[in-house]
């Protein structure tokens, strides 16, 4: 049987930072093969106490001023931005 993909309950209590950090350290991922896609400052913020790269998406909930000013490593308006910079 396939190992599941799921995570415990437990992480809903946590910060978007302390999520991404549970992530990285549980699923052996590469820091360098992992970029967090997120619309607002704390996703930004939680990338880079992860030293991820981030994308900042405009189509969210946050506003451009507040994902620049958190320094995202690529900004985006549309969703199919993306692909220019994961492929």
């Amino acid at each position: 049987m396939a190992e599941s993909k799921r995570l415990p309950v437990s992480l809903i209590r946590l910060h978007g930072n302390e999520i991404i950090t549970y992530i990285l350290q549980n699923r052996n991922l590469v820091k360098s093969e992992v970029v967090m896609i997120g619309d607002r400052k704390h996703d930004m913020i939680g990338a880079k106490n992860n030293g991820i790269d981030s994308i900042g998406a405009e189509y969210g909930h946050g506003s451009d001023g507040e994902l620049l000013r958190e320094n995202c490593t690529y900004y985006i308006k549309k969703i199919e931005d993306i692909l220019s910079i994961v492929y």
